[in-house]
């Protein structure tokens, strides 16, 4: 059974999630308390972390430089609920959910990783964080499959763990053949523009 590690001080919210997991089936270990999840985190070894973002008496950027710099991460990806601003954005966070999406999105996105056996067109790995100027894009109008994620190493768990037809990566230039390297899978594609993915992921679906 797959194990999540989710921690959120917010108390009108902190049984929300670990309820939504429990009910796909996942094993959920909730905390309010950040020590908690950095003392127990490494005995559990979960497969995905679920941080609120919007925390009172955590420091949202502290407890995510920890799980990232101390490889928390390397092996669990980091989902990030209540992403309601770019400013929360940062380095080695796999996904970022907002209202009313989540409810629906982090059932998939743990099956994804714990259990796998899903099947994709493309996997969209955008690897650059968002500036003011950054345009948000919607390929949903496309009627395809596909699975976005912000993290490489995330990446790299998906792709064992799914089918996929395709990769598209949206990244600084000089970083794409290390990362394509990095990911194994032929199928693979340099997006310059995030707003030309769907004109990409039209032509090699």
């Amino acid at each position: 059974m797959c194990r999540v590690f989710v921690i959120d001080d917010e108390k009108n919210h902190y049984d929300v999630y670990p309820h939504i997991l429990e009910e796909s089936g996942f094993e959920v270990f909730a905390t309010e308390n950040a020590f908690k999840l950095i003392r127990y985190a490494p005995e559990l070894k979960p497969e995905l972390y679920v941080v609120n973002s919007d925390m009172y008496d955590i420091d949202y950027n502290n407890l995510v430089e920890h799980l990232v710099i101390n490889h928390f991460t390397d092996n669990a990806p980091l989902v990030v609920m209540y992403a309601n601003n770019k400013k929360i954005w940062h380095t080695g966070v796999s996904h970022y959910l907002h209202k009313p999406d989540e409810h629906k999105e982090l059932p998939k996105i743990a099956q994804a990783y714990c259990g796998g056996g899903g099947k994709y067109d493309v996997l969209l790995i955008d690897d650059l964080i968002p500036t003011n100027n950054s345009k948000d894009i919607s390929i949903n109008s496309l009627n395809i499959s596909y699975f976005n994620v912000h993290d490489v190493k995330a990446a790299k768990k998906f792709i064992e763990r799914n089918t996929i037809n395709a990769v598209a990566v949206h990244c600084e230039a000089e970083k794409y053949d290390k990362i394509k390297k990095y990911l194994g899978f032929d199928n693979t594609f340099y997006v310059e523009n995030i707003t030309n993915v769907k004109d990409l992921i039209s032509f090699i679906k």
